[in-house]
């Protein structure tokens, strides 16, 4: 019976883990969506280090 119960928490787990994933790139998907603009500063920023070999 305990090896039963487990598998259910197990199952229960997974489940809550994916619900969890599936908000957070529903979350993350929503924030670029809202936010395009931003979207170019921060691949300026990440891409810093190029720009700065090209400079100079």
């Amino acid at each position: 019976c305990g090896l039963a119960n487990e598998e259910l928490a197990e199952k229960e787990r997974r489940r809550m883990k994916d619900c969890f994933e599936r908000y957070r790139r529903k979350r993350a998907l929503r924030r670029i969506l809202k936010g395009r603009h931003h979207e170019a500063d921060w691949e300026n920023t990440t891409g810093s280090d190029n720009t700065d070999t090209e400079g100079s």
